[in-house]
């Protein structure tokens, strides 16, 4: 959730002046210091309790199934060196170095030619996934690419034969026009409650430009998605005050080819406000008693936007 008492957990690993508590750091920038010390802006430690490891998989199959050991990279973003802070009271350059430290890791993990996705995903929250209250984000890369990413894939490429424009490209234009659930929008960026939202004000930033991974960025538009996301938990700060959420951050897997004709990578922001019952487990359809139109509009009002000002 959002906030917590505003007292400094003494034994909390995060925190700055207990770097000894985590591995050595895999990426930090600082103001002053030295590697592994105090005095850093942001960080990246492997995961004490990494669900992979970076050894060689043993495979062993039986009858029925096929198993295989964790094979992989797990990391952690410690997005802030104070314990209390809250992801919506981050200035513009904490999104920024926030970014970069995303875009580091892609670069670098993906230099591993056994990896094949790299998943970047934030927990916050007791409803979220969460363990620590701290702010942190997670990367976990595994060699293979899960069945559902590669159906999704499939789905993409398909829309772009059938139709000759990515289903990014013709979604952007969709909704831009239509203007029904954009929340917000700059030159480089558009944040929609999607058509198909599977909880109450859940949020996709997609790219308005042909932009398939965050490391293609350029500094502007880092700049550009650090002032939406900025903008984003405000607003959904005003009107949810405190709540579970996860943010997932939706890049290509390596290796993909032509991607570049029918993907953008893309971010969700889901809010933690409704159960998954039996249903929704059985069918794999959603209940959301919120319509994303109203999630928009209401949105919208919290950032104190008219329709003249979301540009």
């Amino acid at each position: 959730m959002f906030s917590e008492k505003r007292n400094k957990i003494i034994d909390c690993p995060f925190d700055e002046g207990n770097e000894s508590m985590t591995p050595e750091e895999a990426y930090a920038i600082r103001e002053h210091g030295k590697k592994n010390g105090a005095g850093w802006k942001i960080r990246v430690v492997p995961n004490l309790y990494a669900p992979v490891s970076k050894t060689v998989p043993e495979s062993c199959d039986s009858e029925y199934f096929k198993i295989r050991d964790g094979c992989g990279y797990a990391e952690i973003i410690i997005e802030t060196p104070i314990h209390n802070q809250t992801m919506d009271s981050y200035s513009i350059n904490q999104f920024e170095l926030y970014f970069q430290a995303i875009i580091n890791r892609i670069v670098e993990i993906s230099k591993d030619k056994r990896i094949k996705l790299i998943q970047i995903f934030k927990n916050n929250g007791p409803d979220s996934g969460a363990s620590q209250t701290h702010q942190h984000s997670q990367i976990i890369a595994i060699p293979f690419i899960p069945k559902e990413i590669v159906n999704r894939f499939k789905r993409l490429k398909r829309y772009y034969e059938k139709n000759g424009s990515s289903y990014f490209y013709d979604l952007v234009e969709h909704e831009v026009a239509s203007d029904k659930r954009v929340v917000l929008k700059n030159a480089d960026f558009v944040a929609i409650c999607p058509y198909d939202s599977k909880t109450p004000f859940e949020i996709m930033i997609v790219p308005t430009g042909n932009m398939t991974s965050m490391i293609f960025m350029n500094n502007q538009e880092i700049v550009s998605l650090a002032e939406i996301f900025k903008k984003l938990m405000a607003a959904l700060r005003k009107k949810l005050r405190d709540f579970s959420f996860n943010i997932i951050f939706n890049e290509p897997p390596l290796r993909y080819r032509a991607i570049e004709k029918f993907f953008r990578f893309y971010i969700n922001i889901i809010p933690k406000l409704t159960v998954q019952g039996g249903f929704e487990q059985a069918t794999g359809i959603f209940i959301n008693p919120q319509p994303p139109e109203k999630a928009a509009k209401e949105l919208r009002t919290a950032l104190n936007y008219g329709a003249e000002g979301r540009t």
